[in-house]
């Protein structure tokens, strides 16, 4: 093989090989796991078993399913006020927060304290006022809905979250 008809067999290799790369690596830039996601939330790690928080006051029960709430938890999360923080267990271990907050105002103060602390979210075009974080073992999801005018922020530990869907 001569060097000219070398270097166009390795350009026809190279550059759709260059091409598929950034592709790929553009695809885990955009939808890749969150590398700064909590490994706790409020204190309490994920996984921790039920009895070992006894300030907790069970708000509702279905199954192997638990909602609690810490009477004595501040109602503010990222200096800003919101309504109801809810602990969620399966099978008495702690995998799910959910912040419930008012006013398109504190939509835009909390995406950026969320923004600040886990990167920049992923919005699915069609989705306004709804926001992703995803992590390899903690996804977060935030979503407003104008009409109502109130949103939510949750938390989901994706081991117990998805042993939990498996048993549906």
């Amino acid at each position: 093989m001569n060097t000219k008809s070398g270097n166009k067999y390795w350009l026809k290799i190279g550059i759709p090989l260059v091409l598929m790369s950034i592709l790929v690596v553009s695809v885990y830039m955009y939808t890749g796991a969150n590398p700064r996601e909590p490994d706790e939330f409020r204190g309490v790690l994920w996984g921790t078993p039920l009895d070992q928080l006894p300030g907790l006051h069970v708000l509702a029960e279905e199954g192997d399913y638990k909602f609690c709430e810490n009477p004595s938890d501040k109602t503010a999360f990222e200096q800003v006020e919101v309504e109801k923080i809810v602990y969620g267990f399966y099978k008495n271990r702690f995998y799910n927060a959910m912040i419930y907050f008012r006013t398109s105002g504190n939509l835009a103060e909390l995406k950026k304290a969320l923004t600040r602390r886990h990167g920049d979210p992923i919005q699915p075009e069609q989705a306004e006022n709804k926001y992703f974080w995803n992590g390899h073992t903690v996804d977060i999801l935030m979503t407003f809905d104008a009409g109502s005018d109130a949103g939510r922020i949750s938390y989901s530990f994706k081991p117990i979250q998805l042993e939990s869907e498996l048993k549906r």
